[in-house]
């Protein structure tokens, strides 16, 4: 037999390994399929070759479709990749066409009620169905949705995605099939293969080839002995012949999930060797290392190691993960007996939806004691805390419930008496900030948020000003915790309330605005920004006088928006009025103090006054150990601050032990993933960078972009920041085809994110325009600088340091192309600017000098060259 197998494979070797494992599975074919796999197969097999050879070649036309090449072949049909070659509308499908051979009257009669049941399902997880019709031999055939995507174990695999990135990505898949049930349908074949996932992460249900109607009593192919499954996916009673129902479907759904969870299968044969107890915990399961055959008939080691990494965690950690919850749900869904699993595909999501939002699963007994335990579990950071904080919350929401009044005044008393519960509240609001001294989880608070935050829309209506509070502090947290966009109905709503409800002069209206306006400046709109804190300083004064910390707050807020909006003069007069305020209320050793020193620190930096700066940043890290204690995330604030200042002066070897010091800081104190350690990661990838240690550089950006694109998606604005940092050092290397790519995806997901209007575009765009000026291609790059420049001149007054600079590097576009009468003036301009404003030891300053001199050298004038070359400080040449 092995010498017929090996000859009539010939070169193929997979099909031998997949003959030679079939032949020595019979006993296991005979057990799923209740027969001998020769009584099975024989009604398939009659008159199969005479039939093939008298059928014509596999056709290159089908209707008005054009076949382009072959998708895949299933148990009924062949998938084609095809295209509308009538020229009605331009539009690539999959066209499903059933075999040759298959086309009984039985399958025919199966085919054609599966275009029925596909016409009937309009899901936007489920691929649609846009025409059918019949080939000139009569075989019908389907033209369906063509998806361009990767089967879901594989997505999620080379995404190394998180067990909770599994979790919401398999929702979906849930959504799509109970949409499928309550339309009468069952897929019969859920598997990886038939679930894929675009790259926008879109997921699409694929094949309901084999779907059947519940309300379709007469079930044609029970009747004559054809089972269409994948064993391996199939419910134990679907292998054993008996009736197909939802259920079916939900415990392929458990297998697949299994699956995405675990790396493993419940059961790498068919489900009729399921025990009565179901499959081992899959918990259990990562622990184990496992021999899987390959397609191609080798075998690998799937270890747990591995199927740790692919899930961005370790063999324990993901041991804990599934233990407990995601066990029971997962062996509920599992269940040998139909009866006993989740009734719904529906009801099995609502389980999954459950346990990520820390709520008890319905899959677990409902004791009290599953319910302390689970909440123990989930908030073991602050568990005597939080439960304060629910009870507080409940009784906070009943008490004033109750309290209802319709008159004003009587809603100011009722005010008055919330305060202290509220300032106790917003205490403990604040533990979700990282840098909080008792740090509380941030997924423990932000679940307390979700769930109070339609409890104070809905039962304190009638105590608007109580309202307005709650919804300012829920407004002030999900800031903190980096949320804006949910920030910013909360405190918008409160917002109308106050200045409804409240005098205009009121300190609570001014609270409002000013978490406004730290939204607003963090979103890039600083013009809105400054005129928010403007007028929350306005009131702040008017309430309070001119000595309070509300009014300091304010003032630190406007000093921020005038330095990005370019006025350093007025950002340098706030930072030193908001300093001398702070000290004289808070004394020197006071985190406040260590802030405002930093934020002034930072206005000296723009204006040239790098001694002082320095100065600035070193007592501000010092006030910060003094503060708190070693190890502290604040510290690494100080720290970091620091040795951006010492890089940006290229005195890379001070900035390093610096930088390194807050990375190992920040690891030991908020995890290897935080992403304070991955900002900390980007700047030392920028000082190696400056150290010329390019190839350490590039591993640190490499690693920075995956924990950013990991834990913020593809598209978030910080990853234009690193691709840009990343394209500098391409640049630096001489690599500028690969600098200029990474620049402009960094532009593409600037524009995304902020629009075309924005400072980063005016960041990136100059940026490129540098690369491509850099790599010898002056034509390329002068567009770009004048992009930049436009930009830059509509968002800056003419004296910003952006466009200052960048009219100097226009110039030396112009430069190279040897417009030098146009270029001079820019240059010219630049530099004096500069020189006055920043200072002649200004890194931008000696930029913009150089500029100079490289104009008059390229124009030919030596005596200019020779005046502007002996204005450079002695440690730089041209």
């Amino acid at each position: 037999r092995t010498a017929f197998l090996r000859h009539a494979c010939g070169h193929d070797p997979a099909l031998y390994h997949e003959v030679v494992r079939l032949l020595e599975s019979t006993d296991l074919a005979e057990q799923a399929l209740g027969d001998s796999a020769t009584d099975f197969a024989a009604p398939l097999l009659s008159d199969l070759e005479a039939r093939w050879r008298a059928l014509p070649e596999a056709p290159t036309r089908l209707g008005p479709y054009r076949l382009v090449g072959e998708l895949g072949r299933g148990g009924m049909g062949t998938v084609y990749l095809a295209e509308r070659a009538d020229g009605q509308f331009e539009r690539q499908v999959a066209l499903k066409l059933v075999k040759r051979g298959m086309d009984t009257d039985e399958i025919l009669r199966r085919f054609r009620h599966e275009r029925q049941i596909l016409a009937s399902l309009q899901h936007p997880h489920i691929a649609r169905l846009y025409d059918g019709g019949a080939s000139e031999d009569g075989r019908p055939y389907l033209v369906m949705e063509h998806v361009a995507g990767t089967p879901i174990d594989r997505y999620c695999d080379a995404r190394t995605l998180s067990v909770d990135q599994r979790l919401r990505l398999f929702e979906a898949v849930c959504e799509a099939v109970q949409y499928a049930h309550q339309n009468l349908v069952v897929h019969r074949d859920l598997k990886p293969s038939n679930i894929l996932v675009r790259e926008d992460g879109r997921v699409k249900l694929l094949d309901f080839g084999i779907a059947k109607l519940l309300s379709d009593g007469d079930d044609g192919l029970t009747r004559t002995g054809v089972r269409v499954m994948t064993p391996q996916y199939a419910a134990p009673e679907q292998a054993a012949g008996g009736a197909v129902t939802t259920a079916t479907d939900v415990y392929a759904l458990g297998v697949v999930l299994y699956e995405l969870l675990t790396g493993h299968r419940p059961y790498e044969s068919t489900p009729s060797l399921a025990t009565e107890t179901g499959p081992e915990r899959p918990s259990t399961a990562v622990t184990k290392a496992t021999e899987r055959r390959q397609r191609d008939g080798t075998t690998d080691t799937l270890t747990p190691e591995a199927v740790g990494a692919a899930r961005a965690s370790t063999p324990d950690r993901l041991q804990r993960r599934l233990r407990g919850d995601l066990d029971t749900i997962l062996l509920k869904a599992l269940r040998p007996e139909p009866a006993r699993r989740y009734t719904s595909a529906a009801a099995f999501l609502d389980d999954i939806k459950r346990h990520l939002a820390g709520l008890p699963v319905t899959a677990q007994p409902d004791t009290v004691g599953y319910r302390f335990r689970t909440f123990v579990r989930r908030h073991r950071f602050g568990v005597a805390t939080a439960g304060a904080f629910a009870m507080l919350l409940v009784t906070f929401v009943s008490f004033y419930t109750l309290r209802v009044t319709e008159e004003r005044n009587v809603a100011l008393q009722e005010r008055a008496k919330a305060e202290e519960v509220v300032a106790f509240l917003e205490g403990l609001f604040d533990a979700s900030d990282p840098f909080a001294p008792d740090r509380l989880d941030t997924m423990q608070v932000r679940t307390f948020l979700q769930r109070g935050a339609d409890q104070i829309r809905d039962e304190l209506g009638e105590q608007p000003l109580v309202q307005a509070q709650m919804l300012t502090t829920l407004g002030r947290v999900y800031n903190r915790l980096g949320l804006r966009d949910e920030a910013t109905p909360f405190l918008q709503d409160a917002l109308a309330l106050r200045a409804r409800l409240l005098q205009p002069t009121d300190p609570d209206v001014a609270e409002t605005l000013i978490e406004l306006a730290d939204i607003a400046h963090t979103q890039g709109d600083y013009a809105r920004a400054e005129s928010l804190s403007a007028e929350s300083l306005r009131i702040r004064r008017t309430a309070h006088g001119p000595r309070h910390l509300d009014v300091a707050e304010a003032l630190h807020h406007r000093a921020l928006a005038q330095q990005a909006l370019g006025h350093l003069d007025e950002a340098e007069t706030l930072h030193r009025e908001v300093l001398a305020l702070k000290r004289e209320l808070l004394g020197d050793q006071d985190l406040e103090v260590a802030i405002t020193l930093s934020a002034l620190a930072s206005v000296l930096v723009d204006q040239g006054a790098y001694a002082e700066a320095e100065t600035l940043y070193r007592a501000s890290l010092a006030t910060r150990r003094a503060v708190y204690p070693a190890g502290h995330p604040s510290i690494a604030i100080g720290l970091n601050n620091l040795a951006v200042l010492l890089r940006n002066l290229d005195r890379y070897d001070e900035a390093e032990p610096l930088i390194r010091e807050a990375l190992a800081l920040n690891r030991a104190a908020l995890g290897p993933q935080h992403i304070h350690v991955v900002y900390n990661l980007g700047i030392l990838a920028t000082v190696l960078r400056g150290q010329g240690k390019y190839t350490a550089a590039e591993a640190v950006f490499d690693e920075v972009l995956a924990l950013k694109r990991q834990q913020l998606g593809p598209n978030h604005p910080n990853i234009s920041i690193t691709l840009d940092s990343y394209a500098a050092l391409m640049k630096a290397k001489g690599d500028y085809v690969r600098a200029e790519a990474l620049e402009r995806e960094a532009i593409a997901i600037a524009r995304t994110a902020f629009g075309d209007e924005h400072f980063s575009i005016v960041i990136t765009t100059s940026k490129l325009a540098g690369i491509i000026l850099a790599g010898g291609d002056p034509r390329r790059a002068l567009p770009l600088f004048q992009e930049a420049l436009s930009l830059a001149e509509r968002l800056f007054p003419a004296d910003h340091l952006q466009v200052v600079t960048l009219r100097s590097g226009l110039g030396q576009c112009l430069t190279k192309l040897a417009r030098y009468e146009e270029a001079e003036p820019l240059v010219l301009e630049s530099y004096e600017h500069l020189a006055e404003a920043q200072g002649a030891g200004s890194r931008f300053t000696k930029s913009s000098l150089k500029n100079v001199i490289a104009l008059y050298d390229a124009w030919a004038k030596p005596e200019e060259a020779a005046r502007y070359r002996a204005l450079l400080p002695e440690d730089d040449d041209v």
